[in-house]
């Protein structure tokens, strides 16, 4: 299966007839993600899809499930008699699944007709791809015979194969919402973090500006001392006002701030 855009534009193309309501609710999803996207772009987005669905590691989760089955019927018998559910029909299969296998162990390249990819805009994208083929099936079994005595059952036909599609592009475009909204939560919480962060150093700054002011009277007190034992003796006696400075550092901190204090003062009064 190759997903793309054979039956349905992705920019302002019609949902499928299907539980219309439900198809329209998945396409206005889609493209609210995909708002900033070019019709071009989507559709690479979608050539994207298709490599990764190829190159998924649930490919190989198949695999290893057939030699599983199989060594299990070859140990026992017995085994021989149950049931086994065709790979195909389970979920290993579905786009979806498919795909997000790809996110931890395959890295998004800057692509040159597509910058700043992201995992969010590519489920988008195939929640789109998946409409299509909703419509896709609408057309084919539409085209069929209907026969005027059992009208159900062509209407029926319809539904059953464009609903498979339609459920799976629900599943889609609900992943990529889930993944844009742990993308803008991380976002929110470095934001918040850099806030405290940036906050936490006004608060330090500003106490050590007024230890710097009570460092400065003191040392005129004292002139006699030097910066770093006035520093240094300031310290000892107003432990309170020097708490926020780390114990090894808080010393030269004083004095190198105290002679940068002091000198700008000299030349501010030089100046003047």
């Amino acid at each position: 299966m190759i997903l793309g855009f054979e039956h349905f534009n992705p920019i302002d193309g019609e949902y499928p007839s299907t539980f219309p309501e439900v198809g329209s609710d998945i396409v206005y999803r889609a493209r609210e993600i995909l708002k900033f996207r070019t019709k071009d772009e989507i559709q690479e987005a979608a050539n994207v899809i298709n490599w990764l669905i190829d190159k998924s590691p649930a490919r190989d989760e198949v695999w290893d499930q057939l030699i599983a089955d199989a060594n299990r019927i070859d140990n026992d018998p017995e085994n021989s008699q149950e049931y086994i559910e065709p790979k195909s029909k389970q979920n290993l299969h579905a786009p979806t699944y498919m795909l997000a296998q790809c996110k931890n162990v395959i890295q998004l390249i800057d692509h040159p007709s597509l910058p700043n990819l992201s995992w969010p805009e590519l489920f988008a994208a195939l929640s789109l791809t998946l409409i299509d083929q909703a419509i896709d099936e609408e057309k084919y079994y539409a085209s069929w015979h209907k026969d005027e005595d059992n009208k159900w059952l062509h209407e029926w036909r319809i539904i059953s194969h464009a609903s498979h599609w339609i459920i799976e592009a629900m599943n889609a475009v609900a992943t990529a919402e889930g993944m844009r909204f742990s993308e803008l939560q991380a976002t929110i919480s470095k934001r918040k973090l850099s806030d405290r962060n940036t906050l936490a150093a006004i608060q330090r700054h500003s106490k050590t500006n007024n230890a710097l002011l009570s460092l400065q009277k003191f040392y005129r007190e004292n002139s006699t001392w030097s910066m770093r034992k006035v520093a240094q003796i300031f310290c000892e006696r107003f432990p309170d006002q020097v708490s926020h400075l780390a114990h090894y550092n808080r010393v030269r901190t004083l004095s190198e701030g105290l002679s940068k204090l002091m000198k700008g003062q000299r030349q501010s009064i030089q100046l003047s």
